[in-house]
């Protein structure tokens, strides 16, 4: 290859630069950056997840009408700053949708007056997704809400399932969303509904409990997660993780979510703690049938009380060792094939 041919071909193309050094050093801290406090950013944004029916719009919408009511959001305070906030929520899901938003915003309370700051928009046309982020642009012009929610995220970016799990596309999709609305001038908060993995209450990990690629949970400042871990069952768990927090709060840990007939949410037990006292009610019952089976059949053996009570065994030896200490059972034999343990209330514990 001639010299000519290998001019400038290492050479940097030139272009604008690209970067720009700041002076991070002289920078103010934010005053009142938080929308919600602890939780929601004035100018950032969320992503509420949960599976199909586990009450996220619910959610969602209770969290809106708190909002513009200055009324506390799960516990912690909005940050009105004397002025009465605004939102617009996004519906994407059709006419169902729009009919049980309108129901559940009067079983709220929503007054006349606060309905002219709650603006809610359906999906006229299908389009793509930067012809949809174009005019949400637009409306936030005209109408710049401190919160925007959009229902369901995946029907506003219009990805496909396969899509969404790849982390590049979905990279590019988010990239055109909050961004260009920062590019616009809109200041406000941004919460994404979205799915979650089936399996979410099984990996006790709130990030990866947000259905596709982790480029989505990694796109906002907050997620929060929803968990109906039982559809038997009423009970709801809702927690977050986020990347900016309080000291006084932190992120919130997954707590019981109550549910009002009108919609209206609150927080209940950690379910940390619902947990404990659930195990604590297991162990009393199962003392309480280990009594009553040796008071049945004194001289019972182990072997009998595990048929019986079809619990494992190491449940079974620890709540015998706890009713020993107590003196309410006594262990007679040797613990070896041809003198097994047997067990027997005592004299008190008959009487």
């Amino acid at each position: 290859m001639s010299a000519k041919s290998n001019t400038g071909q290492n050479q940097a193309p030139e272009t604008e630069n690209l970067f720009e050094e700041i002076n991070w050093f002289v920078l103010e801290p934010r005053k009142n950056k938080w929308l919600v406090d602890g939780l929601l950013l004035r100018r950032g944004s969320s992503m509420l997840s949960g599976k199909p029916k586990a009450g996220k719009s619910t959610v969602a919408r209770s969290i809106v009408v708190n909002i513009i009511k200055g009324q506390n959001v799960l516990g912690r305070a909005v940050e009105a700053r004397g002025k009465k906030l605004t939102a617009a929520y996004f519906l994407m899901e059709g006419k169902d949708d729009q009919a049980a938003f309108a129901e559940q915003m009067r079983a709220l309370g929503v007054t006349a007056e606060e309905a002219k700051r709650l603006r809610a928009f359906k999906r006229d046309k299908k389009g793509a997704l930067l012809e949809r982020v174009h005019w949400l642009v637009e409306i936030l012009r005209k109408y710049p809400a401190d919160i925007v929610v959009v229902d369901t995220l995946r029907l506003f970016t219009g990805k496909e399932k396969g899509e969404s799990n790849s982390y590049d596309d979905t990279v590019e999709a988010m990239d055109n969303i909050e961004p260009t609305l920062r590019k616009s001038g809109w200041d406000g908060h941004l919460m994404l509904i979205h799915h979650a993995r089936k399996d979410d209450g099984k990996k006790h990990q709130m990030l990866d409990s947000v259905l596709g690629s982790s480029g989505h949970a990694a796109s906002v400042n907050t997620v929060m997660v929803v968990n109906h871990p039982n559809d038997n069952e009423p009970a709801r768990f809702i927690g977050s993780k986020q990347n900016e927090t309080e000291k006084c709060f932190g992120d919130l840990p997954m707590t019981e979510l109550l549910m009002d007939d009108a919609g209206a949410v609150s927080l209940g037990r950690k379910e940390v703690d619902i947990m404990k006292e659930e195990k604590k009610q297991e162990k009393v019952k199962l003392g309480v049938k280990i009594q009553q089976h040796i008071s049945d059949h004194p001289g019972c053996t182990m072997l009998e009380l595990q048929e019986r009570l079809a619990t494992r065994k190491q449940k079974i030896v620890e709540e015998i060792s706890t009713l020993i200490d107590l003196n309410i059972i006594t262990r007679i034999g040797e613990g070896t094939k041809k003198s097994p343990f047997t067990y027997v209330l005592t004299q008190e514990a008959a009487a």
